[in-house]
């Protein structure tokens, strides 16, 4: 028995028959092409029609393409499961269906914060002034969706499904929908109650083919009710359905055996031609990632030999879609369009980011505004004033002023930053050329922050209210800002109007989601939802974060068509569950190891272990039973099976399926490297490397080299070794290397840069020769100067000498390089020519603490502040002595360490403003600069007085009163 469960009544009329694994049986080919054509069959018991249910939409669509019918198909006679709902629910006049995504889950998560005010979920949110966040909505709809599939909500014992519940109700009233987790149990009252569905009225029998194991409650139970109005006729494999491979059985009776037995309405010829068993190919390879390579080379081998239907099989199709596009699209293969998210595309992208710039730890970072004044996708404002005094200040930030700034001025992303960087700006520069920049970064934020208004937290607004008219901290003058946005849908709709589009779309490739898919689906889902809020009386929010978090959540579960072929090739990746009933010329399985195909049954909010036991649902078992039940149909779909086993990867060992199945078999595995794998040039650099083995094999390559002279490149380390080994090492009498041995010099290795010279030998640096390199002289090395950069000589062979900067064609300007600048070329060539030439980089990250750069430039600025205070001379002037410019020292100035201490700290203050902040890094850095409290340090503000010296910075004024009778000449930094 198969369980008390799946035991049905005599009124369901529901038989069964087993069929062998692979293609569709050629009686119901045959039945299906007839009736398609309006022809009678030959079986003078077959009068009427027949209905067939395929286990995925590929399969459904594959067998209507290949019946070979020129004309129109009547489809509404071939459905999965998933259209005959969509069918029931028109033929029964209900409501339509929506989905749970998107702009109903937001109008469901506004009735269940109201439910929380009201204790609906007593359990979930005790108290009526706790936060309802949209984790906790979302989390009940994830488990009121399986508990419908497995229709077991009146069972659930758990918390708050009662309520929640009675939340879709009355928004299905309002709303006039149906909930997509009703549809199902109101088709099968109305099936129960007599109501016969249109779809089934005029057909004389459904004909069921084979579907997973693990088919849920709800939809057998919908089946089972309306075989009540037509008989259905299930084509189930053999095999042990304890393991899996058997598939679903409506009722646990005996299979049908007899062609007699069968009902009438069946067609009874059983006559079936032989079909070659499949030919399964196992490929150990080393590593898992080579599977998409391995496959690649395999398609396009196939596809060569002639036209075919290929299928790959990836448990993993949704993580690595992106990859076989790539791969796929080398060999000119296109992948099947699937919905993507605007988010996808940069201006979907770039305006969450925008709305999201003033939220969440991070708002208003260093990162996110270097990263948007740099990005080009979107305009974040519009203001057509020029400024009031200089119209050649544009409202434009500097990415790296504004590094510098929050550098130097310790300005933190997070709440409260929009504060810091108007203050920072808005401070005059204090550097003279710096100022236009500085008063273009202050523009564009306050525009920026102006634009963003309604959308801002509440605090944030209220900082732009007191603001006023802001002044420009170079010129003064007062800068205009752009008009303010009522709420967030005129921010977003302003926004959006500000995008070219016409001029996006001329850019626009054909591949992806093209800008103005990106645009409407930003908009499209909008308005629903603003219209179902409408109909169901609910206000949605406008302001700050509330209409931010929103704009999120529609931006993630909003979907649109990408551009691009839409037509299904030759070649198709599917999931091992998508392949079920799908046949091809050829199969490859590809990333089959644990990780890959995940069998973990799926954690459900609210559903543990005890609760699932006791409603019988999401058994342990279940994913990998119908792993089971798609490998074995997948092995015997076609006529040539690969499978690439990951067997000898040990950090990705093989899924249970592909374990069992090996144990099982007779299939020996081939290691990769063994299998003959076609020479496919799956891009141009596997075409380079397959030329360069061949190369290397003595064999002609498939192109001609793109440089020839090349192939003399392995010998250059040989070359180099030998002229190193022949560098000259014997001195002349003057103890030094003669003058013209410096162009056969490679290596510093042996040259002595300090110590002593041998006796007799003059010091290098008074030799009227350069480049002075010390040689043997007496059996001892002199000293030698760094003679770099080496200008070694040519070797005479005009490939490797070209290859080295010596052409002629190219003179090359070679400046002398300081020994620190040779470092990076000398650590990594390629880091030096990134770095050096390419002025490329990573960009700066701004850490919690002080800038070891800023720290350092503060406690300099400081001492040098104290020397021109006290001596009274000013940086970057040469100090005189004439008995009359005042003291020599600070040491001497006959000044006290307190008055010197308050010298000092009042410096401080001028320069490292954010010490007044109360932020956990400003107050350990006040503590060990000054010594002082928080408390402390705002008390001697308030009255700057003497204070002892204390501190980084008393450490500073003790040091200078410790060095009196040294008397400082000039301040340079």
């Amino acid at each position: 028995m198969l369980g008390d469960d799946m035991l049905a009544t005599r009124e369901h009329c529901v038989t069964s028959e087993r069929v062998p694994r692979g293609p569709m049986p050629e009686w119901l080919k045959e039945q299906i092409r007839f009736q398609s054509l309006g022809v009678q069959s030959t079986d003078s018991d077959i009068h009427g029609r027949i209905l067939v249910i395929y286990p995925t939409e590929k399969s459904r669509m594959q067998l209507l393409s290949s019946i070979g019918l020129r004309g129109a198909v009547d489809r509404t006679l071939h459905h999965t499961i998933k259209s005959l709902i969509s069918s029931l629910v028109a033929d029964l006049r209900m409501p339509r269906v929506l989905s749970n995504d998107g702009p109903l889950l937001s109008v469901i998560h506004s009735e269940c914060r109201k439910e929380a005010t009201r204790l609906g979920f007593p359990l979930i949110n005790p108290l009526p002034d706790m936060r309802w966040g949209k984790g906790k909505t979302e989390a009940l709809a994830e488990l009121h969706y399986q508990l419908s599939r497995e229709m077991t909500v009146s069972r659930w014992q758990g918390p708050g499904m009662e309520t929640f519940r009675r939340v879709i109700e009355r928004l299905e009233k309002k709303l006039r929908f149906t909930h997509q987790d009703m549809a199902i149990g109101r088709i099968i009252d109305s099936l129960e109650s007599g109501t016969t569905p249109f779809t089934v009225s005029d057909i004389d029998g459904i004909i069921m083919l084979d579907h997973s194991p693990t088919l849920c409650r709800s939809h057998t139970d919908m089946l089972l009710s309306l075989s009540k109005h037509s008989p259905i006729h299930q084509l189930a494999h053999p095999g042990n359905f304890r393991l899996g491979h058997h598939g679903i059985l409506l009722v646990d009776e005996h299979p049908v055996k007899d062609a007699h037995d069968l009902p009438n309405w069946v067609p009874s010829d059983r006559t079936t031609a032989k079909v070659a068993p499949s030919a399964v190919t196992r490929i150990l390879l080393s590593r898992e990632t080579h599977s998409f390579d391995v496959t690649t080379r395999l398609v396009s081998e196939r596809l060569a030999r002639g036209d075919s239907e290929i299928i790959i099989i990836d448990p993993a199709i949704e993580k690595n879609r992106h990859r076989w596009e790539q791969c796929l699209g080398t060999i000119g293969i296109c992948l099947e369009r699937r919905r993507e998210p605007p988010l996808t595309h940069p201006i979907g992208h770039w305006i969450l980011r925008l709305a999201s710039l003033a939220h969440g730890p991070d708002a208003f970072s260093l990162e996110n505004l270097r990263a948007l004044s740099l990005q080009s996708s979107i305009i974040p404002f519009e203001i057509t004033s020029e400024h009031p005094k200089d119209p050649e200040i544009p409202p434009s930030a500097d990415s790296d002023l504004l590094t510098k700034l929050a550098r130097n001025e310790h300005v933190l992303g997070g709440p409260g930053a929009l504060l810091k960087w108007i203050e920072t700006l808005s401070r005059p520069p204090s550097d003279e050329r710096d100022g236009p920049s500085k008063e273009a970064a202050q523009w564009w934020l306050l525009c920026l922050a102006n634009s963003l208004f309604p959308i801002l937290r509440g605090p944030d607004r209220d900082i732009l209210r007191d603001l006023g008219h802001p002044v420009g901290c170079y010129t003064g003058s007062v800068l205009p800002l752009p008009d303010i946005a009522l709420d967030g849908d005129q921010w977003l709709n302003n926004t959006l109007s500000l995008i070219d589009l016409d001029s996006e779309m001329q850019l626009y490739r054909g591949q992806g989601l093209s800008p103005v898919a990106a645009v409407h689906a930003l908009v499209s889902d909008r308005e629903v939802l603003r219209e179902m809020q409408r109909r169901s009386g609910q206000r949605g929010p406008t302001l700050g974060s509330d209409w931010v978090d929103e704009l999120a959540s529609l931006a993630e579960q909003s979907s649109a068509v990408p551009g691009g072929p839409n037509f299904s090739g030759n070649v198709s990746v599917l999931s091992p569950s998508e392949a079920l009933g799908c046949t091809s010329d050829m199969i490859v399985m590809t990333n089959l190891s644990s990780s890959s195909w995940d069998l973990r049954v799926p954690k459900i909010p609210f559903l543990g272990e005890e609760e699932r036991h006791s409603l019988g649902i999401l058994r342990p078992d279940a994913p990998i039973r119908d792993a089971r039940h798609s490998l074995q149909h997948i092995l015997q779909s076609s006529p040539e099976v690969i499978i690439l086993d990951p067997s000898m990867d040990e950090t990705a060992p093989p899924s249970a399926p592909i374990r069992e199945w090996a144990s099982d078999s007779d299939v020996e595995g081939i290691e990769e490297e063994d299998y003959q794998l076609p020479i496919a040039f799956v891009s141009p650099r596997d075409s380079r490397q397959v030329d360069g083995l061949r190369i290397r094999e003595s064999r002609d390559p498939s192109n001609p080299p793109i440089n020839p002279s090349a192939i003399s490149i392995p010998i250059d380390p040989h070359v180099q070794r030998d002229r190193e080994r022949r560098q000259p090492s014997m001195a002349e009498e003057d103890g030094y290397l003669p003058e013209d041995a410096g162009e056969h010099i490679f290596s510093l290795e042996g040259l002595k840069f300090h110590g002593r010279n041998p006796p007799g030998v003059e010091n290098p640096r008074t030799n009227r020769r350069w480049p002075i390199v010390g040689g043997l002289s007496g059996g001892k090395p002199s000293l030698s100067i760094d003679p770099r950069p080496l200008n070694p000589s040519p070797t005479g062979s005009s490939v490797t000498d070209s290859r080295h900067g010596y052409s002629e064609e190219m003179p090359l300007d070679v400046p002398i390089w300081s020994p620190t600048r040779l470092q990076t070329w000398l650590r990594c060539p390629r880091s030096g020519w990134l770095s050096r030439e390419l002025d490329a980089g990573t960009e700066e990250l701004q850490g919690e603490d002080i800038d070891n750069r800023t720290y350092g430039e503060l406690l300099h600025n400081v001492h040098h502040d104290i020397i021109a205070n006290i001596l009274d001379f000013p940086t970057s002037e040469e100090r005189t002595f004439d008995g009359e410019s005042g003291y020599s020292s600070v040491g001497k100035s006959d000044l006290n360490p307190n008055e010197m201490m308050k010298i000092a700290l009042e410096s401080l203050d001028s320069r490292a403003p954010w010490l007044e902040r109360s932020d956990a890094v400003s107050t350990q850095r006040l503590r060990s600069l000054t010594g002082m409290s928080r408390q402390e340090w705002s008390s001697w503000l308030a009255d700057p007085s003497p204070t002892p010296p204390a501190g980084r910075v008393g450490s500073i004024v003790s040091a200078e009163l410790q060095i009196a009778d040294s008397a400082p000449i000039s301040i340079e930094w």
